[in-house]
């Protein structure tokens, strides 16, 4: 029997910190969830951007969640059983936000 892909839901940290209408926090953090959102693991400061830790997480085979940045404006508390509150991210996801480097611009 396989097994259930891992799902990783991206939240900012500090969390309820972002103050209202500024999406600036210290750091993302990654919790590894399963099928029935349990916590399985967390993994902080992977990334300073939701999509750079959610890069991360695309790397090590999870299904990425990020959640949607205007509740994370609105100090929202992030509920992992509301699919409402997330929006997925993917390769393509990845590819579009792929920061470039110096080497890469010259």
């Amino acid at each position: 029997m396989a097994e259930e892909q891992k799902r990783a839901f991206v939240v900012p940290f500090p969390e309820f910190k972002a103050h209202p209408n500024c999406y600036t926090c210290d750091h993302h953090v990654v919790r590894i969830r399963d099928k029935d959102a349990n916590l399985l693991e967390e993994h902080e400061a992977v990334g300073d951007t939701a999509e750079a830790a959610g890069d991360w997480a695309l790397e090590q085979g999870y299904i990425v969640f990020i959640q949607k940045e205007e509740l994370v404006r609105n100090g929202v508390k992030p509920d992992p059983k509301d699919p409402s509150q997330w929006r997925s991210y993917t390769k393509a996801d990845q590819l579009k936000h792929k920061r470039k480097s110096l080497a890469d611009v010259a």
